[in-house]
């Protein structure tokens, strides 16, 4: 048991450095599926009940020549766990050593102006990280939550999407793959 917890919390592979071929094919809107190797990447990865390893995940958003992501993490600051960060910060933070993007399907003009005004929005509002993980309450946030709720109120997702009794993984969202 020993063992499996030092192996759990202390082997790491090479944490990925994302090349500008790989940011030419990421879009606005794109969720960012990530497999970390830090100490709170590996908690969630050990409470999570399914066999995915991803332990965070972010939207995508390009500006000018850069990508970056908006997620919420207990790396932010007590009274704002939102953050928007450069891609490879965002890689930095999990210790990031492998991804997955998933790429919305049948984005009209009108929902990719409704995603960006609540990408706008939660970047302009400040809310603690959920330590909770309650999708219920959304004055605090967790990152597959912030995810969920963005999608939601621009009207890709709905309650349904999940089971919001439980805290949402993020691998979850790989079975929605293709469905909004």
């Amino acid at each position: 048991m020993f063992l499996a917890l030092f192996y759990l919390f202390f082997y790491k592979t090479n944490q990925v450095v994302v090349d500008a071929a790989a940011m030419e094919k990421m879009q606005d809107y794109d969720i960012l599926l990530a497999q970390g190797q830090s100490a709170h990447s590996k908690v969630v990865k050990l409470f999570n009940g399914s066999n995915d390893d991803y332990s965070h995940i972010g939207i995508l958003i390009r500006e000018e020549d850069k990508v970056y992501v908006l997620h919420a993490t207990p790396d932010g600051s007590d009274s704002n766990g939102i953050r928007y960060d450069e891609l490879q910060m965002f890689m930095d933070l999990s210790d990031v050593c492998s991804y997955t993007i998933l790429r919305p399907q049948h984005l009209t003009d009108e929902l990719r102006e409704k995603l960006g005004a609540e990408i706008s929005w939660f970047k302009a509002h400040a809310a603690p990280f959920d330590y909770d993980f309650n999708n219920h309450e959304n004055g605090k946030l967790y990152c597959s939550e912030l995810v969920w709720l963005v999608f939601k109120n621009a009207g890709l997702m709905d309650s349904v999407s999940f089971d919001l009794e439980k805290p949402i993984y993020p691998g979850e969202f790989l079975e929605m793959a293709g469905t909004f």
